[in-house]
């Protein structure tokens, strides 16, 4: 096999690497442990300061606005085993600036909350599985092996768009990239596919240092 016959694939690797646009269809962000954030664009820090503070969003420009959201995610200190820690205690979601839903930790059926109340919870699985349903299908709630699964499908219902998981240690946002890629804000960067301008404030200004960057989040 010729260099000429793999010089196409070796162009499409390299400019591939490291890009989590090419991930599928969708873009995965994180915070997790104590605390630690690997944004869309695949940068990661950590950071252990206790607050409530912006996961991700989208722009205030994003549109529709049926399918904007906000996840703000509250850090706290806990002592274990003798050592000081910063966990995430709560994950809230706002989606299409109507729904909202509020998940604490440790989680589990009776540990969450949605505003308005407009869904259907199945019947308990024998392994303990639930699922809530809106009422007009606009979103899927599972419950399923002490993890939250919130998904919101689209206009098509051929796949979800938006999806986030919360079992109570880790926060996952899953985004179709189509949809949401270059079009968000927050700690977890805009998504757009290169990681030089990932760590910007609300003002769009550049920030040094990942103390400063996760402060300049605040919920």
């Amino acid at each position: 096999m010729g260099l000429l016959y793999l010089l196409p694939v070796l162009v499409v690797m390299l400019s591939t690497a490291g890009n989590n646009l090419v991930n599928g269809e969708k873009i995965t962000g994180r915070c997790y442990g104590d605390v630690h954030y690997e944004q869309f664009d695949g940068d990661r820090f950590s950071d252990q300061t206790a607050g409530a503070y912006v996961c991700s969003s989208t722009k205030t420009s994003f549109s529709p606005s049926s399918q904007g959201f906000l996840v703000t995610i509250v850090t706290v200190t806990e002592t274990r085993r003798g050592l000081e820690v910063t966990v995430i205690d709560r994950v809230i979601v706002f989606y299409g600036y109507t729904l909202s839903f509020s998940f604490d930790k440790p989680p589990s059926t009776t540990n969450f909350t949605i505003s308005p109340p407009n869904y259907t919870p199945s019947a308990v699985e024998p392994s303990g599985r639930q699922v809530f349903e809106a009422d007009d299908k606009s979103y899927k709630l599972t419950y399923d092996d002490g993890a939250f699964e919130l998904e919101f499908p689209s206009s098509d219902n051929s796949s979800p768009i938006f999806e986030v998981r919360f079992d109570g240690m880790n926060c996952i946002i899953r985004l179709d990239r189509t949809i949401y890629g270059g079009q968000l804000t927050g700690i977890l960067g805009n998504g757009d596919g290169t990681t030089s301008d990932d760590r910007l404030n609300r003002g769009g200004s550049t920030i040094e240092g990942v103390a400063a960057f996760i402060a300049s989040w605040p919920a």
